[in-house]
């Protein structure tokens, strides 16, 4: 998956890249301010850039799909075992119904701990810059595709 951003700060081999949102025309100087920028994302790299660059990201296609499948696939999955562990144990539907909730909860949690400390260290490492050119935000591209 390939995305643009601009450099927003630089310390060392860390950067800051504020990115595009993941759209056709999202890097066109026709759509005005904020909208057009997603998040921030920080990494690692080697390649020489400096405030302002546009950069040309690219994430592995596995690293994506790993993201989503545990992102949308795991919270599903932990409500109905827990709901299906505290109905073989016997509990009537409604607390079942309250296991299935503390499933999800487990879930968020087991989310939360996976993002903070192993996520970003496996994403960081499949991230690689394609390319790094200079940005001039006042020279407006000639496509007419976005509205205003």
């Amino acid at each position: 998956m390939e995305n643009k951003g601009i450099v927003q700060k630089i310390d060392g081999k860390q950067i800051t890249v504020k990115l595009f949102k993941d759209s056709s025309c999202s890097h066109c100087n026709q759509c005005h301010g904020a909208s057009k920028y997603g998040k921030d994302f920080e990494f690692e790299t080697d390649k020489k850039a400096k405030v302002g660059d546009l950069v040309t990201l690219e994430i592995a296609e596995k690293e994506v799909i790993k993201a989503a499948a545990i992102a949308y696939v795991f919270p599903p999955l932990m409500m109905i075992i827990g709901y299906l562990v505290t109905d073989k144990l016997g509990f009537s539907e409604n607390q079942s119904i309250l296991g299935s909730f503390i499933g999800l909860i487990l879930a968020f949690i087991g989310l939360f701990i996976y993002d903070k400390f192993f996520a970003k260290k496996s994403i960081e490492e499949e991230i690689r810059v394609i390319s790094v050119e200079n940005y001039d935000p006042t020279k407006i591209e000639k496509n007419t595709s976005c509205e205003l």
